[in-house]
């Protein structure tokens, strides 16, 4: 069930002509959960005393402001972002790469530190969304992958990293469509509750001649949904507070959702080039690492094993998908509950820029 946050409580009480106590009481006794702070509990108790509105409209006005602000200020920090991701991610990686040639430890050593760093940017970064709507989660939507991604490191050890990427987005193929279908059910309730608000403000008669009572009552996805079904709800006893402004504030909050949406999604597909340049010169490196002569290897590199590093690329490149996916479904959603959306893409970009990378130096992908 769709729980109603600060915003759709206030969207709520500000269009309906219903007592913001009766409403409130309304919510607890068919047991759909929201939450309020304090100054907000106690804006809606003066204005029910004063019987206006003035205060919760003031509010949600103020909280519609401050997503407005947050959306400005998203492009310069999803840009922030992307540069501290393709340094961590794919600069300091190549750098330890050249100093394997000659120390391949400190790359065995360093890799796994720059892994570790990179989760706790993605840990520091998850309220980088503005979040104008709360998506519903999955608990298998949000684990699954991740023990999909340890499961893969099986098929790396026996049967290498290209099979290991390959499996690992084949495996979590159905939790993409499964995350891919949730997203669209979002964008279709968005859309259906403008056909709700247009059809119930311009009905002659009552409103459960546009549109029947089950249809409003019905479980939604987003609290804003269930929000704008009750405002209509609502209005079939109590009537609706200007009606205009009812179905302009929707618009408003909806166009923000869609220009968030797609600066989200057009970021994280960007991203996906760093993972295909993360691959190729990973690949590069690998072949060449696999052309050096050993006998005079082991001259200047100061281990036994001269191409151990090979491995911990390996982890590296598999880890890595899995981090900057769950990155990536942060940055395009706001959480990390749609990472299977991404992690078949990111496995495919990084086995392409390996593949390419491979055949750069007439040895296919390594």
């Amino acid at each position: 069930m769709a729980e109603l946050g600060e915003l759709e409580v206030l969207f709520l009480l500000s269009f309906t002509e219903a007592p913001p106590s009766y409403v409130l009481a309304w919510l607890e006794s068919r047991r759909i959960s929201y939450r309020l702070s304090d100054e907000t509990r106690r804006v809606i108790a003066e204005d029910e005393k004063a019987g206006s509105r003035v205060g919760i409209r003031t509010s949600l006005e103020a909280t519609i402001r401050e997503l407005e602000f947050r959306l400005e200020s998203f492009s310069s920090r999803v840009d922030t972002l992307g540069e501290v991701f393709n340094i961590t991610l794919l600069v300091a990686p190549v750098m330890l790469y050249s100093i394997g040639f000659f120390r391949p430890g400190v790359v065995q050593g360093t890799l796994p530190l720059l892994l570790v760093l990179n989760a706790v940017l993605v840990v520091l970064y998850r309220d980088l969304h503005p979040r104008v709507l709360s998506l519903p989660r999955s608990l298998k939507l949000a684990t699954a992958p991740l023990l999909i991604s340890v499961a893969s490191v099986a098929v790396l050890l026996y049967r290498g990293v290209e099979t290991a990427l390959t499996v690992q987005a084949i495996s979590c193929l159905p939790l993409a469509i499964l995350a891919a279908r949730v997203l669209k059910t979002v964008e279709n309730e968005l859309k259906e509750n403008r056909e709700i608000l247009v059809r119930s403000l311009q009905s002659p008669g009552h409103v459960f001649r546009a549109v029947s009572p089950e249809a409003l009552l019905a479980e939604t996805a987003l609290g804003l949904s269930r929000s704008i079904r009750l405002t209509v709800y609502f209005s079939s006893v109590w009537g609706i507070e200007d009606p205009s402004l009812l179905l302009l504030t929707y618009e408003k909050i909806h166009r923000f959702h869609g220009n968030l949406v797609r600066k989200g999604f057009t970021s994280a597909v960007l991203s996906l080039v760093t993972l295909f340049l993360l691959g190729f010169a990973s690949a590069v490196v690998k072949s060449i690492f696999n052309r050096l002569p050993l006998e005079s290897v082991v001259q200047w590199v100061p281990v036994e094993d001269p191409h151990g590093v090979q491995f911990s690329i390996d982890i590296y490149l598999l880890a890595s998908v899995a981090v900057y996916s769950v990155g990536l479904s942060v940055l395009s959603t706001g959480s990390p509950a749609f990472t299977a959306l991404w992690l078949p893409i990111a496995s495919l970009a990084i086995t392409l820029g390996s593949f390419f990378g491979g055949a750069l130096l007439g040895g296919g992908n390594v």
